[in-house]
């Protein structure tokens, strides 16, 4: 067997009912949609802790070389696997000095059965400059509020271990824009499904794997169109696990329906190459309009 063959089972995936055999075709689906190395470091994923000139920066506050990859599946006392096959994960994040990003909450969800087994604020390390709250959620009130009762995670680190509970190299891991979230843990992984990714594909299918995917679509707009869901903003961050199970959901579909997600993606696409056009002939408009008239010489 190829050593990228995940392990048939484990301890939230036993094999002996018709559920069970429903969650395997799902997982075998899901596991042929992961991104090649190729596309995921196009897409700005960090596949090495060793930097190198040209490759991919990001904004958080952790170093290259602390990052990490999740350790090999292990087993508990009775010979089940103690990674998850498959976890959607979804994050907050909060700014912080020098521009860097800190992850602030981290929620994550099992793939096949929709338990929820991470939903905790994760207490930033350095100094907030900007908490975002629009989009993330959060309130300084409610951070302190968590940590001073205890149930924040204290860093980047001890949510990257409470995340590694659930989480081997052999895990799928499911988000959205996963990248920025996994740059905040310090994590590099290559067994990733991404829905922006997965959805940007299915749109422009001709690009290769190393052109990089110009056009990505948001969470709310891929629930609007595939689910008819409306994503509601999330308050003190609590949004997190809600958009997680809703990557679930949109993925999932995606798996089952790929009839239905081909029609999205050819309409999606005359719809793009449509205001593509119009930006150009507006441009070209625009242009002419700029344009200074020849002078005229006159004739002697």
């Amino acid at each position: 067997a190829s050593d990228t063959t995940p392990l048939a089972q484990s301890n939230d995936q036993p094999d002996n009912t018709s559920k069970d055999a429903e969650q395997n075709a799902l997982f075998q689906s899901l596991h042929a949609q992961c991104h090649s190395h190729t596309r995921l470091t196009a897409q700005g994923y960090t596949m090495t802790s060793i930097a190198s000139l040209g490759s991919h920066s990001c904004k958080g506050i952790i170093r290259r070389d602390l990052f990490r990859h999740p350790s090999p599946p292990g087993a508990d006392a009775s010979g089940c696997r103690k990674g998850r096959q498959a976890v959607v994960i979804d994050y907050k994040i909060v700014q912080v000095t020098r521009g860097r990003w800190e992850i602030a909450y981290l929620g994550a969800v099992d793939f096949l059965t929709g338990e929820v087994l991470i939903n905790r604020f994760v207490a930033p390390r350095g100094r907030v400059t900007s908490w975002d709250t629009k989009n993330s959620g959060i309130t300084p009130s409610a951070m302190a509020a968590a940590i001073e009762s205890g149930q924040a995670l204290r860093g980047w680190l001890r949510a990257r271990w409470e995340l590694w509970k659930y989480v081997d190299s052999d895990t799928v891991l499911i988000g959205h824009f996963l990248n920025n979230g996994l740059d905040t843990l310090g994590m590099i992984h290559s067994r990733v499904v991404d829905l922006a990714i997965l959805t940007a594909e299915a749109v422009f299918h001709t690009l290769c794997p190393a052109e990089p995917l110009t056009r990505i679509w948001g969470l709310k707009a891929l629930a609007g169109d595939l689910l008819a869901r409306k994503v509601q903003g999330g308050r003190k961050g609590h949004g997190v696990v809600e958009d997680a199970i809703t990557i679930r959901d949109v993925v999932i579909w995606c798996l089952k329906y790929p009839d239905l997600l081909c029609s999205w993606a050819e309409k999606t696409r005359t719809y793009h190459d449509m205001q593509e056009e119009m930006k150009k002939e507006g441009k070209t408009k625009k242009d002419k309009a700029g344009r200074k008239p020849d002078k005229v010489k006159k004739a002697k």
